[in-house]
């Protein structure tokens, strides 16, 4: 630590009060407690020609307490886009879908029907048949 630190050379403006002369070790403190808030209170020593953030100088910035009393900054990545689900493509193909299986389903159908009722008029003959046999007895 050196005298620099030491020397009580600066003023604070904190919630709108004056204190001071304060030291730069004991500033530095008041931020680790937070007490001192480097985003809002303003700071003053002799050579600086007016008030300023506490936050813009440098050293404030080198003290460890102002670095952890700073809010952190949110990096964006840039990820990988996905395409967009095209909800109208989505409903087209599903469309089309449903109108090929009813298709399929009615062409079964057409082809399956007509023989059934081949079928059972082939099984209608032939009961006739059995049953004219039968009545012949």
């Amino acid at each position: 630590m050196n005298i620099k630190e030491q020397k009580a050379e600066w003023f604070v403006i904190h919630d709108g009060k004056h204190y001071g002369p304060v030291s730069l070790n004991d500033l530095r403190d008041e931020v680790r407690r937070g007490r001192l808030h480097p985003q809002r209170d303003m700071l003053w020593r002799n050579g600086l020609a007016s008030w300023v953030p506490a936050e813009t100088l440098e050293e404030m910035a080198a003290s460890p307490a102002a670095i952890a009393a700073k809010k952190p900054e949110f990096v964006s990545y840039q990820t990988e886009e996905r395409p967009e689900s095209n909800v109208f493509l989505s409903f087209l193909i599903w469309l089309f879908v449903g109108i090929f299986l009813l298709g399929a389903t009615f062409f079964v159908l057409m082809i399956t029907l007509p023989q059934q009722h081949q079928l059972r008029i082939k099984l209608q003959e032939a009961m006739e048949r059995v049953e004219a046999i039968w009545q012949k007895q």
